[in-house]
């Protein structure tokens, strides 16, 4: 009888990238494009297929690692494109699901929550590139951490403010120069 290969859950995996994405997304910002690509394709095929065989486990694994690797590719090609449509995505996806929580919805419609979401995230990062970057990519590492874990709705808008809060201070290199790390630059000659 031949051994299984043991696939790990999708969710385990975009939790993995949205470790990566909150420490180091704006530095790597194609790897946080392509883990919101696969933790979005995920999503989207568990509705239609289900995760209740390991086949169908497989098949989402693998559709996502594809528009995963899409999305990176298509980020080294058009960074610029990219970054507009990751900047709009990402800030509408995570207001749609957790602006509810903060008291901020339309009534009856979170296609209109999504879009104020995915115009915010637009205008931030037009206006402020590095920082804009840096906020989303450290929102969208702390949803995918966090969707990993059953966690009550309460206690999840806290702790989703406090590791975005956190990836914000590691991506900007501010635990570095409390602790006295880093690379200190050459004098000038």
């Amino acid at each position: 009888m031949a051994e299984q290969l043991l696939i790990p859950q999708a969710s385990l995996i975009a939790a993995l990238l949205g470790l990566f994405s909150l420490v180091a997304g704006k530095k790597y910002f194609g790897v946080a494009f392509a883990a919101a690509g696969f933790f979005i394709a995920a999503t989207a095929i568990k509705v239609r297929l289900g995760e209740t065989t390991q086949d169908a486990r497989t098949t989402i694994l693998l559709l996502s690692t594809l528009v995963a690797i899409g999305c990176g590719v298509f980020t080294k090609m058009f960074r610029d494109i990219a970054v507009s449509i990751a900047s709009y995505t990402i800030a509408g996806y995570i207001l749609s699901l957790h602006g509810s929580s903060w008291g901020f919805t339309a009534p009856g419609d979170t296609r209109l929550t999504f879009v104020v979401g995915g115009v915010t995230g637009s205008v931030l990062v037009s206006f402020a590139a590095d920082t804009g970057l840096t906020v989303l990519s450290a929102l969208l590492g702390a949803h995918l951490i966090l969707q990993y874990f059953t966690i009550e709705d309460e206690m999840r808008k806290w702790l989703l403010l406090l590791l975005t809060i956190v990836g914000i201070l590691i991506q900007g290199g501010i635990f570095q120069k409390i602790t006295g790390g880093g690379a200190k630059a050459a004098p000038k000659k």
